[in-house]
């Protein structure tokens, strides 16, 4: 019920204070580049422009821009959404409650802070790709928490993790930031089997029959598994040839005219952007000046040191979800460094999305920690 409140909360806001018409930076582009279907500057952002066709056309008011704002502001309150829901799976996983009072009153601080963090706000009153970033970047971080917890249950499925690579592919086709979360992901699946390696290989050796059977059932299941996982990951993918099928047409917004293989294959790499890659010796000035301006600029200072606070207490409970969470951010900033754009402060989202996370895990764990004392120190 609360996730809803989360969501309509932060749409309420967006909506009040959306943009009329276009705005600054790729608006104006991406809206042309819906409303005619046609290319949008690398990659392209084929889902982009289909669900956004789809989308206009079902809103009955408003210009186009409008609509698309809308849509902005859609995809951002999902993301909000879901960094309650994380930020209250995250509490339930490591402090075996279940859905808490305060454990929900933190969560909601953790996802508010996250809506109303001044580049997401921006982002959400305008066409722009990356609220609907943020939104799959949340998603695939939820569907990874619900993954980690059905393996402690005696029901361990595997369709999470099947739907996590359909939404990895889906999100790829929009746009490629969410690359982000594959070393994450990847740390987090493998240490996550690995620690439940001594659990199966116990039961084997009570049940030497069973497990030969199960050996050779477990390697035809992989074989499936591994074909529908690619299966799963390259159909989204395949969205990518609405680019050469809408070029051949010479559409009105047609950036790089991708009709050719080596054109698809220049704008889906985004090679004309290969001159914004800063070179290597100026990584460490732009790394302290992005660490110094807009991270002050999204959150106040006890906001930060709250945060840097709930990632402390989270190294302190389980050193594979702070891992997990780290890789989030550093693969973020390694690659925001390198790259010299004027709105690069955007590229951050995703470590703010985190952040937020930290504070609302900070708020429960200060409380939880203080609540101990104050009882302890009750029956003393």
């Amino acid at each position: 019920m609360m996730a809803i409140i989360c969501f309509f909360i932060s749409l309420a806001c967006y909506l009040l204070t959306l943009t009329p018409s276009v705005d600054l930076h790729d608006s104006g582009e991406m809206v042309a580049a819906v409303w005619l279907l046609g290319i949008s500057h690398p990659p392209g952002y084929p889902l982009y422009c289909l669900v956004g066709k789809l989308w206009t056309s079902l809103i009955p008011f408003g210009n186009i821009a409008y609509r698309m704002n809308i849509f902005s502001a859609v995809a951002a309150s999902f993301a909000v959404m879901f960094v309650y829901l994380i930020t209250l799976k995250l509490i339930s996983f490591q402090f075996a409650i279940r859905n808490s009072q305060f454990a929900i009153i933190s969560s909601f601080i953790a996802s508010m802070v996250f809506a109303f963090s001044r580049i997401f706000w921006q982002q959400a009153t305008f066409a722009e790709k990356y609220t609907l970033n943020a939104f799959f970047l949340s998603l695939l971080i939820f569907i990874l928490l619900k993954w980690q917890e059905s393996q402690k249950s005696k029901v361990k499925s595997q369709k999470y993790l099947y739907l996590f690579t359909f939404v990895t592919g889906l999100s790829f086709a929009h746009h490629l930031q969410t690359i982000f979360i594959v070393p994450s992901a990847i740390f987090l699946i493998l240490t996550t089997l690995w620690n439940h390696r001594d659990t199966e290989t116990q039961r084997k050796k009570k049940n030497p029959l069973d497990s030969q059977i199960s050996q050779i059932f477990s390697i035809r299941n992989s074989q499936s598994a591994i074909r529908n996982f690619f299966i799963l990951f390259a159909f989204p993918l395949s969205l990518y040839l609405y680019l050469p099928i809408r070029a051949s047409t010479h559409p009105a917004a047609n950036w790089g005219s991708p009709d050719t293989l080596t054109r698809f294959i220049n704008h889906i790499t985004a090679k004309e952007y290969g001159h914004y890659f800063a070179p290597s010796q100026q990584w460490f000035g732009n790394f302290i000046s992005h660490i110094t301006q807009f991270f002050s600029h999204q959150f106040t200072l006890p906001l930060l040191i709250i945060g840097l606070a709930g990632a402390g207490f989270l190294f302190a409970k389980n050193r594979r979800l702070f891992i997990f969470f780290s890789l989030i951010i550093l693969c973020d900033i390694l690659s925001s460094i390198r790259y010299a754009i004027h709105n690069i402060e955007d590229y951050y989202i995703p470590t703010f999305l985190v952040l937020s996370i930290f504070i609302g895990y900070a708020v429960y764990s200060f409380g939880f920690f203080l609540s101990k004392r104050v009882s302890t120190f009750y029956f003393l």
